[in-house]
């Protein structure tokens, strides 16, 4: 359930997938494991996808090859070491399903005075969409169309080193809150793309190339 009043959505990606979307209304839908395979330090990929918990670890023993034990604690006593931070993450491991992402701007978010240079991440274009609702209505009448379950809201973010407790398909840790995140979930046992088609979105959007945008912040 979304609860924001949205005023613009914006999609980055690639060239040929944002121009299908603009001109077909194509919209591309990954599966969760995409988002979970990190080959490299990029703003798309979260290892903590779909985790259903976080768990604040205040002590850590570890045994060294000569079976000494060295302790690290967040409080730690005599002849113990500093912890500074240390979490674990609950996974459903067999949980399947497909993801769509794009920001949001809405009167809680910042202002964009200077576009962030991570969503270089993404791809090299942009979509501005004027009529958000227009857009997320032609997404779940799509959805239902097809007979397909599914969730739609904003990301809520948490500090990964102070949060304990329960998450939710809707929660990442706050060094992607640049994204400020609505987030599409398609349950989905099969671990494929899921390609929607919508009325094209030309008539509500523009496009504009992610390079000319973030020089905006150079001036």
């Amino acid at each position: 359930m979304i609860d924001k009043t949205i005023t613009r959505i914006l999609k980055v990606g690639k060239f040929e997938h944002i121009h299908s979307l603009y001109e077909e209304g194509l919209v591309y839908c990954n599966p969760i494991e995409f988002f979970k395979i990190c080959e490299k330090e990029d703003a798309r990929f979260d290892k903590s996808e779909a985790a259903t918990n976080i768990t604040q670890v205040s002590q850590i023993i570890l045994q060294g090859n000569n079976g000494e034990e060295f302790t690290f604690s967040k409080e730690p006593k005599e002849g113990e070491i500093k912890l500074n931070s240390a979490f674990k993450y609950d996974h459903i491991h067999d949980f399947n399903g497909n993801l769509f992402c794009c920001t949001a701007v809405h009167p809680d978010t910042k202002d964009f005075i200077e576009f962030d240079a991570r969503f270089a991440d993404f791809g090299d274009t942009i979509l501005l969409i004027e009529k958000p609702m227009r857009f997320v209505i032609a997404l779940q009448d799509c959805l239902k169309s097809l007979n397909l379950r599914f969730k739609m809201d904003l990301v809520k973010y948490y500090d990964k080193k102070s949060h304990d407790g329960i998450l939710d398909f809707f929660s990442k840790p706050n060094e992607y809150s640049f994204q400020n995140e609505l987030r599409l979930f398609i349950e989905n046992d099969q671990h494929e793309p899921i390609t929607l088609k919508l009325p094209p979105l030309k008539e509500y959007s523009s496009l504009f190339k992610l390079e000319d945008i973030l020089s905006l912040n150079k001036k």
